[in-house]
């Protein structure tokens, strides 16, 4: 529903071409929706910090009584195991930056290299010019 909603307001406004930067589960939506319902005006995608690989700490803590409280039903699908979401989406390359999940969106290098992806569709660091997120059926990886 979030990715639907972001995507409607953006063609209400007169895009033609929509890029996203997500951040955390952001990023497992925009991939589970593109995999059910591809989007045809899609252009370049930069996710921060998505659980690709699912979360370990919804591992740990999915029986915990206050789990559902702070995870919600959507974050308990995170879990690492092959039934959990991210991991039915398939492989993603990835770039690891020196970077606290929470603080991720307020790095200036992580600032610079996204701005540049969505701008040229290439990073700006050389350490990450090889990094280009490949994701099936995703443009401009």
């Amino acid at each position: 529903m979030a990715v639907e909603t972001g995507l409607a307001e953006c063609r209400n406004a007169g895009a033609k071409r929509i890029h996203f930067v997500t951040h955390s589960i952001g990023g497992i939506l925009l991939r589970y929706s593109q995999q059910s319902s591809p989007i045809p005006d899609l252009g370049r995608v930069v996710m921060l910090a998505p659980p690709n690989q699912g979360s370990e700490v919804i591992d740990v803590t999915r029986d915990w009584p206050s789990s559902n409280i702070f995870a919600g039903e959507a974050g308990l699908q995170l879990g690492t195991g092959p039934d959990s979401v991210p991991r039915q989406l398939g492989p993603v390359d990835f770039l690891v930056v020196d970077n606290s999940h929470r603080h991720i969106t307020e790095s200036e290098e992580v600032i610079r290299n996204t701005k540049s992806f969505l701008r040229d569709g290439a990073f700006v660091d050389s350490l990450v010019q090889s990094i280009a997120l490949e994701l099936p059926g995703l443009p401009g990886s």
